[in-house]
């Protein structure tokens, strides 16, 4: 009956938006910012201790308006997110697009896959919407939600683009039943690892030692996949850019940890010159250095 309920409110939650213009729902997100950062108060104990940590050179003032245009972000990103789910794709196309998808031809024509790596950066679930622009079948990693029926139709509306999803623990299955149609694997890869997860790489980033994800290295190094990363930048808000960057077209020549350490690197560059548009609220670094531990 409780999922019922959630999966209900859920709808009408989407119809409710799926009729709002975007500047009714940008208004709202503003309203939805403020109560987030002063009302609520989400995560800001942790969003205030990465962002000082992070950023040991900035002031109070600058990490105070670092933390208010996260939370703007993050509300946009919220509101934006339900709002696709029922918008037509030539809207949704008119809002975000790749500008170098052609960079990706060359493997197509050699019926070779790729892997491309993503961040919880700016709004990175409407990257899927721009997959159509590449010829590569689109095939990407998801963690299902507990409420089954809101799952499904999570996955219906991924899905309508032509993106094939898979639950985290098929990775394997997604690369072996799909490497050679081809295919671009798509994995975000900058939460911190659960337990289940092997042995992290330690690498520095953000001013810290890092556990780092390192499921999409070794199918890279296995399977011998060139690696790019997705660049996605808000142009203005509700309208986004992304741009496809080379990390490795060689994976089986590199060593442990290298494509893992090219990726942190490149999102730590992007971090760095806008702050406010990465995922402060995760809980990043609960992992611990313990100092004996292998890096990167």
């Amino acid at each position: 009956m409780k999922h019922w309920l959630e999966y209900i409110a859920f709808r009408i939650m989407v119809f409710l938006f799926s009729i709002m213009p975007f500047r009714l729902l940008h208004f709202n997100s503003d309203l939805l910012a403020y109560l987030l950062q002063y009302v609520f108060r989400y995560r800001r104990k942790v969003v205030e201790d990465n962002l000082k940590k992070s950023f040991p050179e900035k002031t109070d003032a600058e990490l105070k308006s670092v933390r208010r245009k996260f939370y703007s972000n993050l509300s946009d990103v919220l509101l934006e997110i339900v709002k696709s789910f029922s918008m037509p794709l030539h809207r949704m196309n008119s809002r975000i697009r790749l500008e170098n998808p052609e960079i990706l031809d060359i493997h197509f024509e050699n019926k070779q896959s790729c892997i491309m790596l993503m961040s919880h950066y700016a709004n990175w679930e409407w990257i899927p919407f721009t997959g159509h622009t590449a010829k590569h079948k689109n095939c990407a990693l998801y963690k299902p939600l507990s409420n089954k029926r809101v799952d499904k139709f999570m996955r219906t509306i991924r899905e309508r683009t032509g993106l094939a999803v898979y639950a985290m623990q098929q990775a394997g299955i997604m690369i072996r039943s799909n490497i050679n149609k081809p295919a671009l694997f798509t994995y975000i890869t900058d939460q911190n690892p659960g337990g289940d997860v092997e042995e992290p790489y330690w690498i520095d980033f953000l001013n810290r030692k890092t556990a780092a994800i390192h499921g999409a290295e070794k199918m890279a190094v296995k399977f011998n996949l060139p690696v790019y990363y997705y660049d996605l930048q808000r142009i203005k808000r509700g309208r986004y850019v992304g741009r496809l960057l080379p990390l490795e077209m060689n994976p089986a020549s590199t060593l442990p940890g290298e494509i893992t350490t090219k990726y942190l690197n490149i999102l730590e560059e992007i971090i760095r010159r806008k702050p406010e548009d990465w995922m402060w609220s995760h809980k990043r670094w609960k992992k611990k250095y313990p100092g004996n531990k292998k890096q990167a």
